[in-house]
């Protein structure tokens, strides 16, 4: 474990005095197992994730969005080079709750769920709510998890249905509502921000509808869309030059008109959803100066270039999505500012972690550093994957209803650098291309001979960036501390790689400290006597490596 940078001693307290949340689902620990400890009042800043749904970058802009960018860009850090791990809804969002690649959350399509990954993966809004926070979740969760509530979240409004009239699972409870449902969503969020149980008591927002995804059927916005022609739409592979994969027919005029068509609406998506965003915005009041506001998208998504639609693939279109973080009590709106440094989606739960002050391993980074000024970027290279985690395979085994040409991807691994863009395929096949010269990814550089030395060299940046962390990092997500009264304790932990081992300790009356393996991520003791303790977890990675600082947590059973 090593504690965030930014955490005071204050934070600190307030990470080591977390107490264990409840929650439904087969991951985390039952209410029946958990322990609970002292009460602990959080004291951190508010927090709010606005997540578009398939949104692409090029379609991020000042009249789409006005709310947006006057409440948010003028007001933070617009984040013009940002990325997702993984093209696709259900691993990006597991990224984004967790801060891990796909290959380490063990989620690599959108049939496999976090909930039940072995070792046990927590989302970060467990360890919010068991520091004291109250967390909610509006919209879609994941996309294989079922809407079931999930541990971590004390208010669950989920729903995975269409744009209108959708059936929600409320803390439980099937309710069936008429309407849009990003409205319908936006009003039970704001409910959430004006009813807090007590006035400084913070919280965790998650406003995630399913806008503009397909079949994009919210029908108020009638703006005209300019038809999107970029130089790469329906353009022609070269055969001599590109992988085998993406050589493919022409779009026919039909599958061009349902391109155009899908465009439009999921263009005309777009300022509605801004709406409702603008009204949670409006909510926050007086708060908004001590709440950390982070709008995003999951995945881009693909209108014809390169003969393709829908995501997955690992072209800019795909992966590239707009970013925007505003933090009043770190960044004044005055100096609101534009940044091109490369930040991915498993850079928000470090980034949230970090300005709470909560020790949170992860495969991303905090970003506070790009907010404050003090670094202009947090790394030289941003990895990006496909099918990697080894859980589904083939990951893309039959076409869907938003592919209009059949292909079969190859896993890959892919690299993004401030000027570069390179992946490798497990077919041995790889791209290159200049993104200054080449924005559009129509001239693949892999196979030129000028180009190789560059090649090997981005090629070993890649290895680099898909081996594991030097040393393994250990976090306690969940767990006891100060007085506890029970004899009975549950804690829930992890490390970033899914291929660590775990062993835990426990030192105390009848414990002596002997280290076993506790690989699941979670563990209980019971039938504890009085009298303090302390435990402790630390990762091992498959070399051998130790982590030097494991993670700790005092606690007393004092009945």
């Amino acid at each position: 474990m090593r504690i965030s940078r930014r955490a005071g001693p204050a934070a600190i307290v307030l990470a080591l005095l977390a107490t264990t949340c409840t929650g439904s689902g087969s991951a985390g620990p039952s209410p029946s197992s958990a322990a609970s400890g002292s009460t602990v009042k959080a004291t951190g800043p508010n927090v709010v994730i606005l997540l578009s749904d398939d949104q692409a970058f090029r379609i991020f802009d000042r009249n789409l969005m006005p709310n947006v960018f006057s409440k948010l860009v003028d007001q933070g850090v617009d984040f013009t080079r940002a990325y997702v791990n993984v093209s696709q809804c259900c691993p990006s969002r597991s990224s984004i709750l967790t801060g891990l690649y796909s290959h380490d959350t063990g989620v690599d399509s959108n049939t496999v769920p976090l909930d039940g990954q072995v070792p046990f993966r927590p989302v970060f809004p467990l360890a919010l709510r068991a520091a004291g926070y109250r967390t909610g979740l509006f919209g879609k969760y994941l996309n294989s998890e079922p809407c079931d509530p999930q541990p971590g979240w004390g208010a669950w409004v989920c729903t995975q249905d269409t744009e209108r009239n959708p059936t929600l699972n409320i803390n439980g409870r099937i309710q069936h509502t008429n309407g849009y449902t990003a409205d319908i969503l936006a009003n039970k969020a704001i409910n959430f921000i004006e009813n807090r149980q007590a006035a400084q008591e913070p919280f965790f927002l998650y406003y995630a509808p399913k806008d503009p995804h397909l079949p994009a059927n919210d029908d108020r916005d009638k703006r005209p869309v300019p038809p999107y022609d970029p130089p790469s739409f329906n353009a022609d592979p070269n055969p001599h030059s590109r992988p085998a994969w993406t050589r493919l027919p022409p779009l026919s005029p039909t599958d061009q008109k349902l391109i155009e068509d899908w465009h439009t609406n999921m263009t005309r998506q777009i300022p509605p959803l801004d709406a409702d965003m603008g009204r949670i915005l409006e909510a926050l009041g007086s708060q908004e100066d001590d709440t950390l506001v982070i709008f995003m998208s999951d995945n881009g998504f693909m209108y014809g270039e390169h003969r393709l639609t829908s995501k997955n693939q690992p072209y800019e279109e795909s992966v590239r999505v707009p970013l925007v973080i505003r933090f009043p009590s770190m960044l004044p709106a005055a100096k609101h500012f534009s940044s091109d440094a490369l930040v991915s989606n498993v850079d928000l739960a470090p980034t949230i972690m970090d300005a709470v002050g909560i020790p949170w391993e992860a495969d991303g980074t905090s970003l506070l550093p790009l907010l404050e000024r003090k670094v202009a970027k947090v790394r030289d290279g941003l990895l990006l994957e496909w099918c990697q985690a080894g859980n589904t395979d083939p990951c893309q085994s039959e076409k869907r209803g938003e592919e209009l040409n059949v292909f079969n991807l190859p896993h890959y691994w892919g690299l993004e650098t401030d000027r570069y863009a390179y992946i490798e395929y497990a077919t041995g096949e790889s791209e290159l291309y200049d993104l200054r010269s080449d924005p559009y990814e129509l001239t693949n550089l892999s196979g030129e001979a000028s180009f190789a030395k560059l090649k090997r060299k981005l090629s070993r940046q890649l290895a680099a960036l898909r081996a594991p962390p030097g040393a393994p990092g250990t976090t306690i997500a969940t767990g006891p501390s100060g007085s506890v009264p029970d004899h009975q304790v549950t804690f829930t932990f992890f490390s970033q790689s899914r291929t660590t081992t775990l062993r835990c300790s426990l030192r105390g009356p009848g414990h002596d400290g002997s280290a076993a393996p506790c690989n699941s991520g979670t563990i209980t003791y019971r039938s504890l006597g009085n009298g303090a303790y302390t435990f402790t977890v630390q990762a091992v990675d498959a070399r051998g490596h130790p982590d030097p600082t494991p993670a700790a947590r005092p606690f007393t059973i004092a009945l």
